[in-house]
This record gives C-alpha cells, structure tokens and sequence, in this order.
C-alpha cells in the first residue's frame, strides 16, 4: 500500500506539473515511485514520454475518479505522486484529497494566483484536513520582494 502525495491547486500554471516529475524523480532514488497523471489535459504524460531516459519511476495516465480511488490499494509501489487537475470543482481532484496522505500545493507569489491558494485552501483541503504545505514556484531570488 503506497503513500499518497497530490500535487494540487485551483489554477493551472503555477508549477503542478513540474513538480510532480522532479518530485517523482528525485524519490526514485530511494523508493519504488508510482506517477499517477490525473490531469486530463496529460501534461505530465507529454513530459515524462519526451524525456527520453528513464527517470526512475513508473507512470499511469488516469482520470478516472472511481479508479483513482483506490489508489491506495495499488501493490508493488511504495509510493504514488499525483498530479491532478486544476479545477476546484472536479470529482477527479475531490477523491484524490480524499485518498492522499499528504498535498503540496505550487504557487507563484503573484496576488492572483495566492488568491486562488487561499479558494483551494477553503474548498479542497479544510473539510478534508489532509496535511499540506505550499511549495512557492517561479520565486526570483535576486529580488528582495519575492525572496
């Protein structure tokens, strides 16, 4: 039974993505990793299949929300990396807060885009009470403001 980690936000473009494969790999190292694409839009698949080596981990392409609830119950992974999509109101992103033991949640600090951390916050994770943190994305450290 693996340990579930969403990668998640309301919005698209701030990181989930990016996050989810350098995550996925950078645990491979140490781990039998699973990246589950839940994003229809397959981004992450496009990614990983271009990427011509092997990066560690196994990947899955499902939208499926009955699928991806059992996620949980996957053998022979020790750990699954989720990478949803971005839409609050979607019955795929709903079951897989239910399930994840844990939620990163990429952000770029612009207003807009904090904005709709705080509607993710509310609507996805507060009635659920995963744990989570926020993982600030496109930050430039050369600058004070952002820093």
């Amino acid at each position: 039974m693996p340990s579930i980690i969403a990668i998640i936000n309301g919005k698209g473009g701030v990181g989930k993505t990016t996050t989810s494969v350098n995550l996925s790999a950078a645990l491979a190292d140490k781990k039998k990793v699973l990246l589950v694409d839940a994003d229809p839009q397959g981004s992450t698949t496009w990614w990983v299949e271009r990427g011509g080596t092997n990066m560690g981990f196994d990947l899955a392409q499902e939208t499926e929300p009955t699928l991806l609830s059992s996620l949980q119950k996957i053998k022979g992974y020790e750990l699954a990396v989720v990478d949803t999509p971005p839409a609050l109101r979607s019955e795929a992103l709903e079951v897989v807060v239910s399930v994840a033991d844990y939620l990163i949640l990429p952000t770029p600090p612009a207003p807009m885009d904090l904005a709709v951390l705080i509607e993710t916050l509310r609507e996805a994770i507060a009635p659920v009470g995963v744990a989570h943190r926020v993982l600030l994305t496109r930050v430039d450290s050369r600058s004070r403001k952002e820093a």
